[in-house]
């Protein structure tokens, strides 16, 4: 690497093998670690799609944000098919997305600039939700948009 230390030029190379072993190869990379992420109530499916496009460049990003949605999809379909709905009234919303945000007393370095670059504070309420009750019975969850935002 670009280090005059001999020691802190080997740290550096062993510590790029790693990345690129885990988040390099966007076909072998475990996705339930961007679906974690869309779950958790603090982040959500807008800071995924940044944190992605942040990552690769946009060919990936896009491929890797189809491939997070269409296995995001998959496992809903999976869910659909194992609990049908006894109902067609989507349950209500609740505050926990704040009771947790109360809990997160951790500045996150990679959210402020998140906020900064997209101009978006957290909102509350469930994407998932609100995206299903958007579309006709039968679909899918919608895709990922292409490229960087800025």
């Amino acid at each position: 690497m670009l280090s005059n230390d001999a020691g802190v030029s080997l740290m550096a190379s062993g510590m790029k093998k790693k990345h690129d072993k885990y988040w390099e190869n966007v076909d072998n990379m475990n996705l339930l670690l961007y679906i974690a992420v869309i779950l958790d109530p603090r982040r959500k499916m807008g800071y995924t799609k940044w944190a992605i496009n942040q990552q690769y460049d946009s060919e990936k990003a896009k491929y890797l944000c189809d491939k997070v949605m269409q296995t995001l999809n998959d496992m809903y379909e999976l869910y659909i098919s194992k609990n049908p709905p006894n109902e067609s009234i989507l349950p209500k919303t609740s505050d926990f997305s704040e009771e947790v945000e109360d809990m997160d007393s951790d500045v996150d370095v990679a959210e402020l600039e998140f906020e900064r670059q997209v101009g978006t504070r957290r909102s509350s309420g469930s994407q998932v939700g609100e995206v299903r009750r958007q579309q006709p019975q039968g679909q899918g969850l919608v895709g990922c948009r292409s490229g960087r935002q800025r």
